[in-house]
């Protein structure tokens, strides 16, 4: 697997695509070297980038984008980068079909690529980019297990029109290690899970979380739950004998972490949730990539493409995160964790807030 492009090569990378010269010129005894380098933005191969997020409301996809524009910013300094359009699919497949693609579609000319966020837009936006033949690349950012979701062929094989920014899957053993070392008390975890986002890499996650808890003497229980409701009516009344509210990258407990977080402080049930940005947002307890790391990765490879280089020469890219645990300040101060079970948990499991 390869890391693309750091920030140290990207110069090696500007200097490839946007070759300079060298003049020289001999004026009253003195040598002058003059350099010249073509503009980036007149080699551009369009004037465009789409980003499609699942849902406008999310921390990890709002971290994404900033990652993004701050990577491009970075990259085509000090001209303009390409200019971003930003579409929310709301959760909605019909206005992904009927109003997004098909603006997409009409100025699919001046598109560099079309970036999706998480499985579900990324496989929905595929399918329509396969069945209406637009002949634009598709970059997807956090899929966590991409081949199995049928995006990809092969993790390390580039393919043409496609290219991702892979969120390695967590170590679900060392979280759950983690959540009892701060949590000894834990016994009972819920999980819900809305089938209409529930894909071939969700149920894996599910399989391996379902599996460490088992291991660790706790128990998971699976709570199906439809996203387009009120999920704090559906949630709120099974959350009697439960320790602990896992969020495993659910979309719809990703946007109302608010909500939820607020009503597990009422039932004194830890809000967790495997999607780190989650934390941002309420949430007690988070792990794994804010999505601001992802989101620099894909605009490296933006730039790679604004430059002429095709999708089937770019290596896919697992954005590899320390397996940290990020806790809501918040959350500390609302358990009344005694000084020294504090400094436990502290030098166990790294804390953080940005």
């Amino acid at each position: 697997m390869s890391n693309l492009i750091t920030r140290d090569d990207l110069g090696f990378i500007e200097a490839a695509y946007c070759p300079q010269q060298y003049l020289g010129l001999s004026l009253f005894g003195y040598r002058f070297r003059l350099l010249v380098s073509r503009s980036r933005r007149q080699k551009m191969t369009g004037t465009r980038i789409a980003m499609i997020l699942l849902h406008h409301e999310s921390a990890w996809e709002r971290r994404a984008v900033k990652g993004v524009l701050a990577s491009l910013l970075n990259a085509f300094s000090p001209e303009e980068p390409p200019m971003i359009d930003l579409f929310s699919a709301e959760y909605s497949k019909v206005r992904l079909e009927e109003e997004i693609m098909p603006a997409i579609a009409q100025r699919k000319s001046e598109y560099i690529a079309v970036i999706t966020c998480g499985s579900w837009v990324s496989t929905q936006v595929q399918e329509i980019i396969t069945q209406r033949s637009m002949g634009i690349t598709q970059l997807f950012l956090g899929v966590p297990h991409p081949v199995r979701t049928g995006l990809i062929r092969s993790f390390e094989i580039p393919q043409e029109g496609i290219v991702g920014v892979n969120t390695a899957p967590l170590n679900y053993e060392l979280c759950v290690e983690s959540l009892k070392t701060l949590l000894p008390q834990v016994q009972t975890v819920l999980i819900p899970t809305d089938l209409a986002f529930a894909g071939a890499g969700s149920e894996l996650d599910k399989k391996y979380l379902l599996r460490a808890l088992e291991k660790n003497g706790l128990t998971g229980r699976m709570l199906a739950i439809n996203s387009d409701e009120d999920l704090v009516s559906q949630i709120g009344g099974h959350l009697g004998g439960v320790d602990v509210l896992w969020s495993l990258c659910e979309p719809g407990l990703q946007i109302n972490a608010r909500k939820i977080s607020k009503m597990c402080e009422e039932y004194s049930v830890v809000f967790c949730a495997s999607d780190l940005a989650s934390v941002f947002q309420g949430a007690d307890i988070g792990w794994g990539d804010s999505g601001s790391l992802s989101g620099a990765y894909a605009g490296q490879i933006c730039f790679a493409l604004a430059m002429g280089v095709p999708a089937i020469e770019i290596k896919n890219v697992e954005a590899v995160t320390q397996q940290t645990m990020r806790t809501n300040p918040a959350f500390f101060e609302r358990m009344e964790m005694e000084e020294k079970s504090r400094v436990l948990v502290e030098n166990i499991v790294p804390l953080g807030w940005e």
